[in-house]
């Protein structure tokens, strides 16, 4: 399984319908407040969805990500309209997509499946609709049902698992297919590995990891729970691996997780200096790294099982020569892991220009990456676009350019250049 498309309609900054078709490799960006996050977290909030012991169609909050504080700040402008998510997952070449239409009824502050669809291809699976206003009030809502190719319709109440129909009171409904694709979302959306964008320095020392941790926390807050875990019964193959990266990466600069009984202490070993500093004691720059070049370890060895990895700002506190390390980490990951979607929202710009030479060099096909640009002016018209997907061809080179983006240098250069030929008249 694969993701391969998101979509979505009124939701959040987003007024229209739009859809997003993903490659292996996603790199979102977009100026502040343009609606960057909202991309690349909507999987996190689709993953909490799909849950099949969720009674709720949508949670608020997903593996420590809080999405919004009321139901009504996922609507645009938090208007009283309905709003749409969907998705597209393929499997053995097969598309399988789901919409779902959602209304927030403020009378008891509860979302409704006001609209379900899923799709093989071009074929319908099964459409239901609740047509009657007043059913959108109903504890047991009446759903008109459309299914297959055959154009019959017929009328039944639905119980809902997260976004999926889950319970039919009319046995004429063929729930065969339905359950597959519930299956496939599922797997592919289970867990993300989603790291934010401030990611918490690593503690001195760890506590006593549960056998079943899954998740580095959206803040890389269990990143040394789950580094000791894989000490403590996983032979610390994970360990070495991203001991080994730091090392090769960071001027010799090696993070050491060492074994202290039960528990574990993370060092940054200092060539120059002979000494072992604890990673709490040195700059910002590692601490934040650590838990980037963990999951990606992590992805590779199949420690993590996430099929969609989410990181935002992978760059924060990095010297700009390491930001190019980064996106060399994130490609050599996705060349070794099978099905991976990476979604790295990211205001750097040597990440993308190391990942362009990459390109150029031949380690990484062009397919494989796209730029996802989010409230940038169109360099047709000027017009502020929501979304606009930019490929690259062979040599890296993209296939059109938001307006003024990365060209704040250039423009303060240029400045500097006509000040000075005034102060010289």
């Amino acid at each position: 399984m694969q993701l391969v498309s998101l979509a979505m309609e009124r939701y959040r900054a987003f007024d229209g319908p739009q859809e997003v078709r993903l490659a292996p490799l996603n790199i979102v960006i977009g100026r502040n407040g343009g609606g960057k996050s909202v991309i690349t977290r909507l999987p996190m909030l689709i993953s909490g969805g799909v849950d099949s012991y969720r009674d709720a169609p949508l949670a608020l909050e997903t593996d420590g990500l809080v999405h919004a504080n009321r139901f009504e700040d996922l609507i645009y402008q938090r208007s009283a309209q309905p709003f749409a998510l969907g998705a597209t997952v393929s499997h053995d070449d097969v598309e399988y997509t789901v919409r779902v239409k959602l209304r927030h009824i403020v009378e008891n502050y509860t979302l409704v499946v006001e609209e379900f669809s899923a799709t093989s291809g071009d074929n319908l699976i099964l459409k239901a609709t609740i047509d009657e206003p007043d059913q959108l009030l109903a504890l047991s809502p009446r759903y008109n049902v459309s299914q297959g190719d055959s154009g019959e319709s017929l009328t039944t109440t639905i119980s809902f698992a997260g976004i999926f129909p889950f319970l039919f009171d009319n046995k004429k409904v063929d729930k065969s297919n339905l359950d597959k694709v519930r299956m496939l979302f599922r797997d592919t959306f289970e867990s993300p590995a989603y790291l934010g964008p401030f990611r918490r320095e690593a503690s001195a020392i760890s506590r006593m990891p549960r056998q079943d941790i899954a998740s580095l926390g959206p803040r890389g807050e269990w990143t040394l729970d789950f580094m000791t875990n894989d000490l403590l019964r996983g032979g610390g193959h994970l360990a070495r691996s991203v001991e080994q990266w730091f090392r090769d990466r960071m001027s010799g600069n090696a993070v050491i997780v060492r074994r202290e009984g039960d528990f574990s202490r993370v060092f940054v070993e200092d060539p120059a200096r002979d000494l072992d500093v604890d990673l709490s004691e040195t700059g910002a720059g590692f601490g934040q790294l650590f838990p980037i070049v963990v999951q990606a370890m992590a992805l590779r060895s199949r420690t993590l099982s996430s099929r969609i990895a989410i990181i935002e700002q992978p760059e924060l506190h990095l010297h700009p020569v390491a930001h190019g390390d980064v996106a060399d980490l994130l490609i050599d990951t996705i060349l070794g892991v099978e099905s991976l979607c990476y979604l790295v929202e990211t205001h750097s710009e040597q990440f993308i220009t190391r990942v362009r030479r990459r390109i150029a060099e031949g380690k990484i096909d062009s397919k494989q990456v796209q730029i996802i640009s989010v409230g940038h002016k169109s360099p047709e018209s000027e017009a502020i676009e929501p979304l606009r997907t930019i490929t690259l061809d062979s040599s890296g080179t993209p296939s059109s350019w938001p307006l003024g983006v990365f060209e704040e240098a250039f423009e303060d250069l240029l400045q500097i250049r006509q000040t000075l030929s005034k102060s010289h008249k």
